[in-house]
């Protein structure tokens, strides 16, 4: 129904002109979400609604419609992920009825970034979900777990850099760990297994992830959240260099853990010894996703 929407009447004529087709692979979903939010929205009539944040089209018109009811709605935008460099969707400032009244912050750290950065919307401190609490853990065993990329791309980059280092240095132990959005495409995890089935040293994770961080020294990451997470385990972030990404930390992340090459890798991996965590990692580990903190978001739906 949508699809036939924006295609023959004029209800969108004022941005069609400046689209191709290709776009409509976005735009349609986007437009039947809010559809069937919308649906949702007229029949629970909520005072407040508190939605993920990430500078995904359909947030900014979900909040258009809850600026727009008879009584008005007030949006609540949750930062729940890291903040990355070129998502620039969470602060854009758009329109009036385009921006959130509220966005809550996972922790002090991200509620500092963003309250620079933006002047349309309220702040509040919220929490995350993956604030865990520190643990000292002595006995680790696994010497690296690699947070394999979701991007296809970037998947199979870092499956093979681990799988030829995993071959070169068979003196370490190695644990691979798909993104969450792969774990039920059984023909890829099924080629991993074949791929690295000779290689005694490199195996892929069947266990939860607080398992995998509790046993591992190190992490080898693109662009996940694990880096942050496993610093509450004595996890230490290396960050698998590309020239198209970005660090999820910010620009003074220490050289020496950028690993661009095996020996980049090998010299963090050989000190067996657990070194104390650095300020600048204690940092990020206790101000990025931080304990939830309810009492603002109780007076946001209360008044």
């Amino acid at each position: 129904n949508e699809l036939l929407l924006f295609l023959f009447p004029k209800k969108y004529s004022s941005i069609k002109k400046d689209l191709f087709l290709r776009d409509l692979i976005s735009i349609i979903p986007n437009l039947r979400l809010i559809y069937q939010i919308d649906k949702l929205l007229g029949i629970y009539k909520p005072k407040a609604i508190l939605f993920t944040y990430e500078g995904h089209a359909w947030e900014r018109l979900l909040i258009y419609k809850c600026k727009n009811y008879d009584k008005k709605i007030k949006s609540i935008a949750c930062q729940f992920s890291t903040l990355k460099k070129k998502n620039f969707g969470i602060l854009n400032k758009l329109k009036k009825d385009y921006n959130p009244d509220y966005i809550a912050t996972s922790g002090s750290l991200t509620h500092n970034i963003i309250k620079k950065n933006v002047n349309f919307s309220n702040l509040i401190k919220l929490g995350s979900s993956k604030f865990v609490k520190n643990e000292k853990i002595k006995n680790k065993t696994i010497d690296l777990l690699v947070a394999l990329d979701s991007n296809q791309k970037y998947f199979f980059k870092m499956l093979d850099f681990s799988k030829k280092f995993a071959e070169k240095y068979q003196n370490f132990k190695i644990v691979l760990r798909p993104h969450p959005i792969l774990t039920n495409d059984l023909i890829l995890l099924t080629k991993i297994e074949e791929d690295i089935n000779k290689i005694k040293n490199i195996k892929i994770s069947n266990r939860s992830l607080a398992i995998d961080l509790k046993k591992s020294r190190h992490l080898l990451y693109l662009d996940s959240a694990i880096a942050i997470s496993g610093l509450n385990y004595g996890v230490k972030p290396l960050f698998f260099y590309a020239k198209d990404k970005y660090n999820i930390f910010d620009n003074n992340f220490p050289k020496k853990y950028i690993i661009k090459n095996y020996s980049n890798l090998l010299l963090p991996l050989k000190k067996k010894k657990n070194e104390k965590i650095s300020n600048y990692f204690k940092n990020y580990r206790d101000k990025y996703f931080e304990k939830y903190q309810i009492k603002d978001l109780k007076k946001i739906i209360k008044n």
